[in-house]
């Protein structure tokens, strides 16, 4: 028996995981866990770093191991 399958993906920006995300529900996967990054102002460079990036854990076919 195997156990959940997991996928781990990034998205730079909002609609990018939008229309990732529909498609990931439409095959069946959830989210698991998340992470963002926002904005950070870079004084050296003059410039925003790490925008809106998120990190998604997908699971699909049963629960997160975590706690097993």
């Amino acid at each position: 028996m195997s156990g959940p399958k997991v996928q781990v993906k990034t998205y730079h920006g909002n609609a990018a995981f939008k229309s990732d995300a529909k498609r990931m529900y439409r095959a069946g996967w959830h989210i698991d866990g998340q992470s963002t990054r926002k904005a950070v102002w870079n004084p050296v460079t003059g410039l925003f770093t790490n925008t809106a990036i998120s990190t998604v854990t997908w699971v699909k076919d049963g629960q997160a191991t975590s706690e097993s």
